[in-house]
């Protein structure tokens, strides 16, 4: 199913009625979808400068209700030491990842112009307008890529009721 954007403009090719779709480029993996202070935000691997895979940066777009979405600007971008891979996205209630209670967390693998893939966090405390990088976290060892490990396709870090703490990571 295709229309017009919200804007009432036709757009040059079909978009998508109801499926979220970059307002340019290519899109890949979904990210993250994370429900923070009565927005959903959905984080997507993304390149914004071309049609097919490239310099790989995660895309966000935000919505009320799932259906409308409006397109913010790119949250992590390729840097000088390498591009930005999979993820996902939470809300750190506790402060427990460094940036503050509340904010909006993004968890990554970042695949170094040597090869290498270490996973990385970025976190937001304006409502996931900006993101600045947090240290890298030491849950895998660094590692030559070798397409086995496109990274951590969904995690829940939380502090129970009795103060411990716990963290589960999937991946295929």
């Amino acid at each position: 199913m295709t229309g017009e954007h919200t804007d009432g403009e036709r757009p040059a090719q079909p978009r998508p009625l109801v499926h979220l779709a970059p307002p340019r480029g290519w899109m890949n993996d979904p990210n993250g979808l994370v429900h923070h202070d009565g927005t959903f935000h959905f984080f997507y691997q993304h390149n914004p400068d071309g049609p097919a895979w490239g310099p790989m940066h995660w895309g966000h777009a935000v919505s009320a209700d799932l259906c409308r979405w409006e397109h913010r600007p790119i949250a992590l971008r390729p840097d000088t030491s390498g591009t930005m891979f999979s993820g996902s996205a939470v809300v750190d209630r506790t402060g427990s990842a460094g940036f503050g209670a509340g904010a909006l967390v993004l968890v990554f693998t970042h695949h170094g112009n040597d090869g290498r893939e270490t996973q990385h966090l970025a976190g937001s405390v304006d409502g996931g307008t900006t993101f600045v990088p947090g240290v890298p976290m030491a849950l895998f060892p660094t590692r030559i890529y070798g397409g086995g490990m496109d990274a951590l396709q969904g995690w829940q870090y939380d502090v129970a009721p009795d103060g411990q703490r716990f963290l589960m990571i999937t991946n295929r």
